[in-house]
């Protein structure tokens, strides 16, 4: 079970009472935070935590605050700085208008190469999050990660 890739849930009335990883999912402890600030106004920010699981892969994890019921907000790591701009390199899950959250396991970027936690702890990138699919050119929030802070 150590190595076992998986995790477990324990159900309620409809709804997760108790929800983690186990085996090789489970968290080891290292873990970096980055702010995701508000763009234009939005009324739209929070942070972006990056978890190590034990197999290397990464949970990351964005918790917003001025999210709004109904809204579906995707997510984006892009390569370079905020500033400079740069092309998207990993999708997010969407984060949740209802709730602000959005949890993606990643090992690898969008064109397959392989992505472990360390790579991103150290990733020269920042992170953007959209007003909709519909709507990509409208930033709620955004912010540096890996090499970008200090």
């Amino acid at each position: 079970m150590l190595n076992y890739n998986g995790h477990f849930n324990v159900h309620g009335l409809g709804s997760y009472v108790v929800q983690t990883d186990i085996g090789q999912n489970e968290l080891t402890g290292d873990h970096q935070d980055y702010d995701l600030a508000e763009v234009g106004g939005s009324g739209v920010s929070g942070m972006a935590a990056f978890d190590k699981r034990k197999n290397g892969k990464a949970l990351i994890t964005l918790a917003m605050v001025g999210t709004t019921a109904g809204g579906s907000h995707p997510a984006h790591i892009h390569s370079n700085n905020a500033a400079t701009g740069g092309n998207i390199v990993l999708n997010l899950k969407n984060v949740s208008g209802a709730t602000g959250m959005s949890a993606t396991s990643v090992d690898t970027l969008n064109d397959g190469t392989a992505a472990t936690y360390d790579q991103l702890a150290t990733f020269n990138g920042h992170i953007n999050v959209h007003a909709s699919e519909l709507d990509l050119t409208t930033l709620l929030s955004q912010g540096n990660i890996g090499s970008n802070v200090p």
